[in-house]
């Protein structure tokens, strides 16, 4: 596999994201689930996605190399999702891919909930107290390593994807991701239990305790109802979203620093315990 046309191909699917955040973004404004957040909230998204999608496009150029020497370990013996040629053949190579991204997506992600040092590069894109679809780009530039290692890596294991495979589940990813949070009354009634859709995923980001660390996969809820993380949103259920305290970076530099000084305090306390047990001993 060639990985610098996947990569060319992987930025080109932004292009995806930049489109449904523009007409999701239009839709908001007539048909919002709850009030449309201040302009000054979404313009500061818009900065933080603009600046580290740069660093995450040069990051994922920076890893080709681990991935190439994925593909020599593994073997690049062709895609291993090719069921033929007709259309429908296509669309089951689609969702096969799919799924094997979203079984990967949904333990890494609730990895990032349960493990607090991952917890703190995750939690900016739970910190948006008015989700809508441009909450859809609000990650940290280091969630790019972290899907390499996590789910890209996995994936080229298991499947052995071609560039078009890549390139194809890429941009369904940037436009699903577009739609789940946008800030519409869609519910999906019968299909919630197998589909993400926006009432279900706002359930992910929401303020109320009774819904915390639930609906962690990205396309599939059928994960949530396997693995027992499933929550089933009420009839009219749109509750508030953001962190319980409220913490909201002022600044694109104090959200990309965010984890490195919740790590560094997480450090020093640590010391300050060892410390404080190494003067009890020699007390």
């Amino acid at each position: 596999m060639d990985l610098y046309p996947l990569l060319l191909r992987l930025l080109g699917a932004l292009w995806g994201l930049a489109f449904i955040i523009l007409v999701g973004f239009t839709l908001e404004q007539y048909f919002p689930a709850q009030r449309e957040p201040p302009l000054h909230n979404s313009l500061f998204k818009i900065r933080v996605l603009l600046v580290f999608s740069a660093i995450g496009v040069a990051l994922a150029f920076g890893m080709a190399p681990l991935l190439r020497t994925t593909v020599a370990i593994t073997g690049d013996g062709g895609s291993r999702l090719t069921f033929g040629a007709s259309i429908w053949a296509r669309a089951a190579q689609l969702l096969a891919g799919l799924l094997i991204f979203d079984f990967f997506y949904y333990w890494l992600h609730r990895l990032q909930h349960k493990w607090s040092v991952l917890w703190q590069e995750h939690k900016l894109h739970h910190a948006d107290p008015a989700l809508n679809v441009i909450t859809a780009g609000l990650h940290h530039w280091l969630e790019v390593p972290l899907r390499t290692v996590f789910i890209s890596i996995p994936m080229l294991i298991v499947a052995n994807l071609s560039v078009a495979e890549f390139a194809a589940i890429g941009m369904v990813l940037n436009i699903w991701a577009g739609f789940k949070h946008a800030n519409l009354r869609i519910p999906l009634g019968p299909l919630t239990p197998l589909v993400v859709g926006p009432q279900l995923h706002r359930l992910h980001h929401s303020i109320e305790p009774e819904h915390r660390d639930k609906n962690f996969a990205a396309f599939f809820s059928i994960y949530d109802v396997l693995f027992g993380t499933y929550c089933r949103p009420k009839q009219g259920e749109w509750p508030a979203t953001g962190l319980p305290n409220g913490e909201w970076p002022g600044s694109v530099r104090e959200a990309g620093m965010w984890p490195f000084l919740a790590w560094r305090e997480r450090i020093a306390m640590q010391l300050r315990t060892l410390r404080a047990s190494a003067d009890d001993r020699t007390d």
